[in-house]
């Protein structure tokens, strides 16, 4: 594993997100009241932003198009057969990691 720091949880509120940008890739770190999740920022149709996206419950819905995507699986919720990418999270001392092993 190769974590890299995003964030402190302080700065993003449950029910909010957090455009991230680690090693030039974009990331959209998700905070529900489930914890904290991780996705590519970009939506598969037409590279929407996520991080821009209508939160609500686990679900994030694409600025643009309204793609729907489950924050917790990256899977498109009314688009059968579409997926974003996820990557995993921890929370160590107040600080939000991400894993770039697969990067």
């Amino acid at each position: 594993m190769s974590w890299v720091f995003l964030c402190q949880t302080e700065q993003v509120a449950e029910g909010s997100s957090l455009l991230c940008e680690v090693a030039g890739k974009k990331i959209a770190l998700f905070h529900t009241n489930e914890g904290f999740f991780a996705l590519d920022d970009h939506c598969p149709h037409r590279s929407g932003p996520l991080s821009q996206g209508m939160i609500e419950a686990n679900s994030v819905a694409c600025p643009w198009h309204q793609w729907v995507f489950d924050v917790r699986t990256g899977v498109c919720r009314n688009i059968p057969g579409q997926k974003v990418a996820t990557y995993p999270i921890r929370v160590r001392e107040a600080a939000v990691e991400v894993d770039l092993a697969d990067l």
